[in-house]
């Protein structure tokens, strides 16, 4: 699925017991039938509840990249 989810109501209130392994797994890999790899998303998914994650997050990964078919950055 490619989606935004949410998770709202009681089940939210156990986010400890579940958010681990939530965030485990999207970012986590796919591995193809024949044993290559390639990440779940291109993105990296942030639990903003850990001090760690928070601070790399507000960190951000800035790059300057071309504009296709132009001189322009």
């Amino acid at each position: 699925m490619d989606a935004l989810a949410v998770i709202g109501g009681g089940v939210s209130q156990a986010w400890p017991l579940f958010l681990p392994a939530l965030m485990a797994e999207v970012n986590g890999s796919y591995t193809l039938p024949d044993g290559n790899t390639f990440p779940r998303l291109n993105q990296k998914v942030f639990n903003l509840e850990e001090p760690d994650q928070l601070e790399k997050f507000l960190q951000g990964d800035v790059r300057e990249i071309l504009v296709p078919g132009s001189g322009r950055k």
